[in-house]
């Protein structure tokens, strides 16, 4: 009994304090509970409805288990990947606003301890949620016209889909950014939630119909990989709130880097080992453009100064630096990190398209494929190196961590000039044909067969030119990547220091750790 009573006193040190005072404040509130007892009763009034009507089908037809499940699993859905993440994140949003944002930083909790705590406290009730409306859902297998397996696939289909949406939701409440912003972007995810509700339901839908085949190999492929892409994309979610939580001051970015470098390399194995499947490969080439172009935006807005905490971290040896240079936290090494990952994806694209797997698929549409990729990486970096200079020549008062919105910005205007042509017929379509030339600073014309190499010139002299005009500043940050003690053994012995007077006279006792 005593070895039971430590261990359990073991593990209530390891609960997460912050879960705990979600899932208090969730179990004392009236209204967790009244919604709870509101969707049980919503479950037991719609499946007595449904079930009602079996008589119209008689005992010999199919059953009418398939469109019971289809309407308790949308209200399922609903709740698990609307209602409870928009809670949740709606929670965070309201403790990091201006009048309790100290309440985050009044305690010795890490940010990744705020930040698991948020996530597993909805990840708890999304859990309850489930338990509650899983007897539901497995008893119309007995209405007949569904598989049990098709009842348990969907059920993890719903549930990983619930984790992913709540990490969005917490990602989002972590952004830095006015509640306006917020609020819009908000709006996009509750649209983005809808538009993938519907696709999930008419996907149930097929699978019902499908019926029995579910057991076929391919369909559980498909299912494995689109689970490891959805835990993926949830840990990478879960890490970039922890960075956005964490202080400025403090090496946040490195834990993304790394763990973006390790995924992508794991899915460049993936992708090559399924035989060079065209869409596949295509499709894990434009996410990762992607998703580095977003990096490109990250690591623009990012510090030019190197600070203390990451000044002690930065190795002595030259052989290590510039692996820690790149993966550290830094607007030159985040640039170059961005720029180097967009490369070598470019560089496993051009070697998939040559294997002989894919050499049955025409030379023509994988160029396309090839110039296309190109142009968002080009078009992403003169957005972003635009909005760099802009921020630190033009806008100095402004934060640098709010660079992404300017560069945003600057591909929104972008965007007008097209649109005004064709609002006022200015050299319309069919006329001299010249009028796509309007959105040549739009990565639009990358996917226009006519226009794509004028598009491809105009962009890479574009993202070069800006560049160029950044490259002072860049190597600069370059000189500046130095450990602190040899900073501070230089600037002692009265010697020339690159280096920003922050990490030359700040002490490193002065400076706490807040959380």
């Amino acid at each position: 009994m005593r070895a039971v009573g430590a261990i359990a006193r073991k593990l209530d040190d390891w609960v997460n304090p912050i879960a705990v005072k979600e899932l208090r404040q969730a179990v004392q509130a009236r209204l967790i509970a009244g919604l709870l007892l509101l969707f049980l009763l919503g479950l037991l009034v719609t499946t007595m409805a449904l079930a009602s009507d079996r008589g119209q089908y008689g005992y010999d037809s199919e059953g009418i288990g398939g469109g019971v499940f289809i309407v308790l699993y949308g209200i399922l859905l609903g709740t698990c990947v609307g209602l409870v993440p928009a809670y949740c994140g709606g929670r965070l949003m309201a403790e990091r606003s201006g009048a309790h944002a100290d309440l985050l930083f009044a305690t010795a909790l890490r940010p990744r301890a705020i930040v698991w705590g948020k996530f597993s406290a909805g990840l708890i009730l999304i859990v309850l949620i489930y338990s509650a409306c899983a007897p539901f859902l497995t008893l119309t297998y007995l209405l007949r016209g569904i598989d049990m397996s098709v009842i348990f696939l969907l059920l993890g289909v719903g549930l990983a889909l619930s984790a992913l949406s709540l990490a969005c939701t917490v990602f989002l409440a972590c952004v830095p950014a006015s509640n306006l912003l917020r609020g819009l972007l908000g709006l996009v995810w509750l649209g983005v939630t809808f538009v993938v509700l519907l696709y999930v339901v008419r996907l149930a839908r097929a699978f019902i119909d499908y019926g029995g085949g579910l057991m076929m190999r391919e369909v559980w492929e498909v299912c494995s990989v689109l689970a490891t892409f959805a835990l993926m994309v949830t840990v990478f979610l879960f890490l970039a709130s922890v960075t956005l939580m964490s202080p400025p001051s403090a090496n946040r970015i490195l834990p993304v880097r790394v763990y973006v470098t390790i995924a992508w390399l794991l899915t460049a194995l993936a992708v090559y080992f399924t035989l060079g499947l065209f869409h596949l490969a295509r499709a894990w080439a434009t996410f990762c453009v992607f998703v580095l172009s977003c990096g490109l935006l990250v690591a623009v807005s990012e510090r030019d100064q190197v600070g203390p905490r990451v000044a002690r971290a930065i190795p002595r040896s030259p052989l290590l630096r510039p692996f820690a240079f790149v993966f550290y936290t830094g607007s030159a090494g985040g640039l170059v990190w961005s720029c180097l990952m967009i490369a070598l994806t470019l560089l496993a694209w051009h070697h998939l398209r040559t294997t002989t797997y894919m050499m049955r698929y025409p030379a023509v549409e994988l160029d396309e494929a090839t110039q296309e990729l190109l142009g968002m990486a080009t078009y992403a970096l003169a957005y972003a190196m635009t909005g760099y200079l802009l921020q630190r020549s033009l806008f100095r008062r402004t934060n640098t961590g709010q660079t992404w919105m300017l560069a945003l910005c600057i591909a929104a205007l972008a965007f007008l000039p097209p649109l005004g042509a064709h609002l006022f017929e200015l050299d319309p379509f069919g006329d001299r044909g010249t009028s796509s030339l309007w959105a040549l600073g739009t990565p639009m014309l990358v996917f226009d067969e006519d226009y794509r190499a004028v598009a491809l010139t105009f962009s890479l002299l574009w993202a070069t030119a800006a560049f160029m005009f950044a490259l002072p500043r860049l190597w600069r940050q370059v000189g500046a990547f130095k450990p602190l003690a040899r900073i501070r053994h230089a600037a002692a012995h009265g010697q020339a220091v690159d280096a920003s007077p922050a990490v030359v006279e700040a002490p490193v006792e002065a400076e706490a750790e807040p959380s």
